[in-house]
C-alpha cells in the first residue's frame, strides 16, 4: 500500500523511509512489478466490455505507463500515444480500420470561465440512442503524467446528432445546441449561442522507425562527466613494498583489476603489454593489482608473479581492502544499480588523479587510447563521447551538475542531501584551478553553490557555515552585492558585530549604483537591524527613480509607518492604491493607519471600514488579521458590537490555524470591545 505524506508542508519519516526502501530495492537488482502492458477495452453496447489489446495491436511487450488520446491525422478517429517505462519510451498507434461510422468533435473556449473552459462538461444525445447520451468532461491532465487533446471526441457510429449540451464551469445554466452535423468539429465560444465547423488542420506526418533492440553484454565503458578525484592509491608491489600513488602527477594512469584465474584478465594483460609504445605516446602509465590476496588469504602469490613477470611495460601489485572497498563506493556512485566489481576492471585516471572513466570487464586498447586524447576535452564534447547511443541530450534542459542537483534536494526539503551534494562539488572544483582559469560558467557554479550553502546554513541554524559560505561567495565574485547584504545579517545575528554589518552594507551602497531593485534591498536590510531612517533615505532614492512600481513605494509607506510618521505613510499608501489598486497589503495597512492612528486628523473610520471591508471580501473573510483590522475599523467608528462579531470570527479562523498567538491577540481586542460595549450600557 502506498503511503502519502498527510502534511503539505514537510514529508513524513514513514513516507521517506518507504521512497528509500524502494530506491535501495532497485540499487539491489531488484524492480516494481514492470511487465505491464497496455490494454484495450472494447465497449459492447451491453454494460460490458471485451478485451481486445490483442487484437488491436495494443499490448506490445512495453512496461506502460502513460496514454494521450488525440485524431492525429484528423480521421475522424482516436490515435494513441502511449509512454512507457522501457524501451521505446514513446509509440504513436495509428487508428487504420476502415469504417464509415459517423463522429463528431469540440473544441471549448471559455469567456466567463477559465479560457480553456476545463472542468466543462458536453452531453451529446442522438435520435436512436436518447436515454443513454454520452458524455464528457474536459480535463487538465488524465492518468499517469498524460495529457489528451482539448479537443472532445464524440463516437456516434450509425446514429445522428440530436442535440448538444454544455455546461460551462461556473455557469448557472448550460448552452443547448441543436441541427449540429456528424463528422465536423466545431469551436464552441462560451455565451455566442453557436458551434463554428472548422476545416481540419493539414496532419504532421511521421515516419516510422524500427526499434533495434540492444543486445545484452557484460562489458561495459563509463565515461564520467563528474569526475571523482581519489586522494591517495596506496596498494603493495610484489615485493611486498608499500606504495602510494599520489594524484596529481601531471600524467594519466590506468588502474587495471585482474585474477590469476581470470583468463580474459590475462588477455587484457598481455594486450596492455604488446601495446605498450603506443601506451607510451600518450604517456599512459598502467598499474595493475591483484585481487587474489583479498578474495583468498591464503592465495599462493607465486602465481600471480609468475604469469606476469616478463611484462615490464606495467606496474604490478598486490590490491588492498581498502582501495577495493573506494573503488566500489566511486562505481557504486556512478551507477544506480549496485554490484560488485568484476575483473578485469579497470579505471581511467586523468593528470589530477580523477576518475575519468570506467571499464568494466576487458578493455579495447584503441578505444582506451581514444579516451586518454579526450581526458581535456570541454565537457560538451565528452558528453558526445560518453553516451552508447543517439538521442537528445536532456542537459540542455537541466544540467546535472552538483549546485543543480543539489537544488532539486532543496525544493524537495532534503537540505542534508543538498548540503552534502553542494560540499563535495566544492571540493572537487574549489581547488581545481585558480581563479583566473576558470571559466565564467564554472565561476558561476562555484558561487552559486557558495550561496545555496549559506541559505542551508541559515535554515539549519549554522550562523559560522553560514557566515564562511558568503565570505567564500564574496572573495570568488567581490562584486557580489546579495551576499554582502546576507553576510550583514549573518555576522550581526551570529557575532553581533554590528560595525562590521555596517560595514558591509557600505560596501553594498558602492554597488548599488541607480539599480531600484538594490535600492529596495538596502532599504529593507537597514529597516532589519534597526536603522529606519537610512532604510527611508533608499526607498525614497528607489521611489524617485521609477516612482509607478509599486516595491519601492509600498516599502517607503511601511518604513514611514514603523518611524511614526503617519501622515506621510498615509500619503505614499493612497498613491500606491490609486495605481495598484488591487494591492491588499498596502489596503490592510492604510485601513489600520486610518483606524488606530493618535492623531485626530489622520483618524478616517469610515474609509478605514471601506478598504478594510474591500480586503476581507476579496479574500473571502478567511485571513484572521484582515479581520482584525475591520474590527478596530467598526471599533473607531464607535461600532463595537460588529466588531466583536468580526473579531469573533477572526478568533475561529485562528483557532483552526493553530496560531495561539494570533488567538490571545484577537481574544484581548474582543474583551476591549466588549468592555466597551458594557460601559455604554452602563452609561444608558
Amino acid at each position: 500500500m502506498s503511503q502519502s505524506p498527510v502534511d503539505a508542508t514537510a514529508p513524513t519519516d514513514e513516507y521517506l523511509d518507504s521512497w528509500n526502501q524502494l530506491s535501495q530495492m532497485i540499487r539491489n537488482g531488484r524492480s516494481f512489478s514492470g511487465r505491464e502492458r497496455n490494454c484495450c477495452f472494447l465497449n459492447t453496447g451491453q454494460q460490458r466490455f471485451a478485451d481486445v489489446s490483442a487484437a488491436t495491436g495494443f499490448d506490445f511487450p512495453d512496461d506502460g505507463r502513460g496514454l494521450a488520446l488525440v485524431d492525429w491525422d484528423q480521421d475522424g478517429d482516436l490515435d494513441a500515444w502511449i509512454a512507457n517505462r522501457s524501451s521505446p519510451q514513446v509509440r504513436l498507434l495509428m487508428n487504420r480500420m476502415q469504417t464509415d461510422h459517423r463522429w463528431v468533435a469540440f473544441r471549448l473556449e471559455g469567456t466567463q470561465c477559465n479560457r480553456d473552459a476545463i472542468g466543462a462538461r458536453v452531453t451529446v444525445i442522438t435520435h436512436a440512442k436518447e436515454q443513454r447520451p454520452q458524455i464528457k468532461t474536459l480535463r487538465a491532465g488524465e492518468g499517469f503524467l498524460s495529457q489528451s487533446s482539448k479537443w472532445l471526441h464524440f463516437g456516434l457510429g450509425n446514429d445522428t446528432l440530436k442535440r448538444v449540451i454544455v455546461h460551462w464551469p461556473g455557469a448557472e445554466s448550460p448552452e443547448v445546441f441543436e441541427g449540429l452535423e456528424s463528422d465536423l468539429r466545431y469551436k464552441v465560444v462560451q455565451g455566442t449561442g453557436h458551434a463554428l465547423p472548422l476545416e481540419p488542420r493539414s496532419g504532421v506526418v511521421l515516419p516510422p522507425s524500427e526499434l533495434m533492440p540492444t543486445p545484452s553484454q557484460e562489458t561495459a565503458r563509463i565515461v564520467l562527466l563528474q569526475r571523482h578525484r581519489l586522494e591517495g592509491i596506496q596498494f603493495t608491489d610484489f615485493k611486498l613494498q608499500q606504495k602510494t600513488l599520489v594524484p596529481g602527477n601531471r600524467s594519466p594512469r590506468l588502474i587495471n583489476l585482474w585474477a590469476s584465474w581470470c583468463q580474459p584478465c590475462i588477455a587484457e594483460l598481455a594486450a596492455l603489454q604488446e601495446r605498450a609504445n603506443d601506451l607510451a605516446s600518450v604517456q599512459l602509465s598502467v598499474t595493475a593489482l591483484c585481487v587474489d590476496r583479498v578474495q583468498d588469504e591464503n592465495a599462493d602469490p607465486a602465481l600471480a608473479q609468475t604469469i606476469v613477470e616478463a611484462w615490464d611495460a606495467i606496474e604490478f601489485g598486490w590490491a588492498e581492502t581498502d582501495l577495493l572497498r573506494d573503488l566500489t563506493n566511486v562505481h557504486n556512485d556512478v551507477l544506480y544499480r549496485q554490484r560488485s566489481l568484476p575483473v578485469p576492471c579497470s579505471f581511467l585516471l586523468d593528470e589530477q588523479g580523477a576518475i575519468a572513466a570506467i571499464y568494466r570487464g576487458p578493455l579495447e586498447v584503441d578505444q582506451l587510447l581514444k579516451d586518454v586524447r579526450l581526458l581535456n576535452r570541454s565537457p560538451p564534447e565528452l558528453a558526445e563521447t560518453a553516451v552508447p547511443f543517439s538521442g537528445m541530450n536532456v542537459a540542455r534542459r537541466f544540467s546535472p551538475h552538483g549546485v543543480n542537483v543539489a537544488r532539486a534536494y532543496l525544493e524537495g526539503g532534503y537540505l542534508d542531501d543538498a548540503r552534502i551534494e553542494l560540499e563535495m562539488y566544492v571540493r572537487q572544483h574549489s581547488n581545481a584551478t585558480n581563479s583566473n582559469a576558470r571559466t565564467d560558467s564554472n565561476r558561476n557554479r562555484l558561487l552559486q553553490a557558495y550561496l545555496l550553502l549559506a541559505r542551508i546554513a541559515q535554515q539549519q541554524d549554522r550562523t559560522r557555515d553560514q557566515v564562511n559560505a558568503l565570505r567564500q561567495a564574496i572573495q570568488l565574485e567581490p562584486t557580489e552585492f546579495d551576499a554582502r547584504i546576507e553576510l550583514a545579517f549573518a555576522v550581526l545575528a551570529g557575532e553581533g558585530d554590528r560595525d562590521a554589518a555596517n560595514a558591509l552594507l557600505s560596501q553594498a551602497r558602492l554597488l548599488a549604483s541607480d539599480n531600484v531593485d538594490r535600492f529596495v534591498r538596502l532599504g529593507q536590510a537597514y529597516a532589519r537591524i534597526g536603522q529606519v531612517q537610512q532604510a527611508i533615505e533608499f526607498f525614497q532614492r528607489a521611489t524617485t527613480l521609477e516612482p509607478q512600481k509599486p516595491e519601492p513605494r509600498f516599502n517607503l509607506a511601511i518604513a514611514l509607518q514603523l518611524s511614526g510618521q503617519s501622515a506621510s505613510a498615509v500619503t505614499q499608501y493612497s498613491q500606491l492604491l490609486e495605481t495598484h489598486p488591487g494591492l491588499i497589503e498596502a489596503a490592510n495597512n492604510l485601513a489600520w493607519l486610518l483606524a488606530t492612528d493618535e492623531n485626530p486628523a489622520i483618524r478616517d473610520a469610515s474609509r478605514a471600514i471601506e478598504l478594510a471591508a474591500s480586503v476581507c471580501s476579496t479574500t473571502q473573510n478567511s485571513n484572521p488579521a484582515y479581520l482584525d483590522t475591520l474590527a478596530e475599523a467598526y471599533a473607531a467608528a464607535g461600532n463595537y458590537s460588529e466588531a466583536v462579531q468580526v473579531v469573533a470570527q477572526a478568533i475561529e479562523i485562528a483557532l483552526k490555524d493553530e496560531n495561539a498567538e494570533m488567538v490571545q491577540k484577537l481574544r484581548q481586542r474582543r474583551q476591549r470591545f466588549q468592555s466597551e460595549i458594557n460601559t455604554a450600557t452602563e452609561r444608558e
